[in-house]
């Protein structure tokens, strides 16, 4: 309602109560962070000797997501808990025992999640007869949405070859550098006559997150000897 609150009916809504869980691990939330694609972090604090018989208190990450569109993550499979366990890697220079305290715990007041783009621009493109032949992609690469490339700067009706790579060697080559190598994957299409191209589809599942996948134009260019010339590649990172 614009009050600069959020204290009034129905601006609250739980995202997650303890549902499939034992509760131990949750308790004192003290961080948490949001991703672009709406995935919750948050960190919980087992404290020592307060409510816990020692010897430690620990410090966990959890992750929560919303899988099936009903804004919580109360549902089976929607928690991960304990991704990240101080007691795991145990005592030492990041996550020292403070003397006489007898508990490895730290208390991250400023905890964020850095922020990794579904998409990195990595140049490489060849200069043309209408400019360095640009790629851009749309969309979070989260399974079932939509997903789009765009490519500008191709001479018009320009027949070329969509690469795609899934390691990636950077190779640089006639003036620009090729990161689709090796090449896992090639589709044959062309510019339409304003020399662009756009292509549309939905991101599949079963991919792992943090998959990374190289694409890159190769395109006739009959200006340019070899006549051919490279667009900027992207890496697109599943998150």
């Amino acid at each position: 309602n614009g009050d600069g609150d959020v204290n009034d009916a129905g601006e609250v809504k739980l995202y997650f109560d303890g549902s499939h869980t034992g509760g131990n691990d949750l308790l004192l939330m003290r961080g948490m962070d949001v991703t672009e694609a709406d995935v919750v972090y948050a960190v919980g604090l087992r404290p020592y000797p307060a409510l816990f018989v020692g010897p430690d208190g620990n410090t966990m990450i959890h992750r929560f997501e919303d899988l099936n569109g009903d804004l919580t993550a109360m549902d089976a499979g929607e928690q991960q808990l304990s991704i990240f366990d101080v007691q795991s890697v145990g005592p030492g220079p990041l996550f020292p025992i403070p003397p006489n305290h007898g508990n490895m715990m730290c208390d991250p007041a400023d905890f964020s999640v850095r922020g990794v783009s579904a998409w990195t621009d990595l140049g490489g493109g060849i200069l043309g007869s209408h400019g360095v032949p640009t790629l851009t992609g749309e969309g979070s690469l989260v399974a079932g949405t939509l997903t789009s490339i765009h490519l500008v700067n191709a001479p018009p009706n320009a027949p070329m070859y969509l690469w795609m790579s899934f390691s990636s060697t950077p190779t640089p080559l006639f003036g620009g550098v090729l990161y689709t190598v090796p090449i896992d994957l090639q589709v044959l299409l062309n510019a339409n006559a304003a020399g662009e191209l756009s292509l549309f589809t939905v991101w599949p599942a079963m991919i792992p997150p943090g998959f990374n996948t190289w694409i890159q134009f190769v395109i006739q260019d009959n200006t340019l000897t070899p006549r051919m010339s490279f667009s900027s590649a992207l890496m697109l990172t599943t998150p």
